[in-house]
């Protein structure tokens, strides 16, 4: 969901109980979902507020540049990238 209203971009993640059962590794999730987000916060529009929702599930350990990969092709085809 976009919404350009706002002076700042804000990112949402939104993980199910369906990809993984554990909250620790729904929360692993979260935590590297954030990282890429905060790395990638300098190249993304202003004003935009990002909902992530993962609907697949990463093999754990989970390996960030695969998820990394991901992320950024989202953030292609919503278009928000400078």
């Amino acid at each position: 969901m976009l919404k350009k209203n706002s002076p700042m971009t804000r990112f949402g993640f939104v993980i199910s109980n369906k990809i993984d059962k554990r909250a620790t590794r729904r929360n692993a999730l979260k935590r590297r979902l954030r990282a890429m987000a905060r790395q990638s916060i300098d190249k993304v529009l202003i004003g935009f507020d990002i909902i992530v929702i993962v609907r697949e599930q990463y093999p754990f350990p989970y390996d960030s540049s695969v998820m990394a990969t991901d992320f950024q092709k989202g953030l292609e085809g919503l278009k928000v990238l400078k």
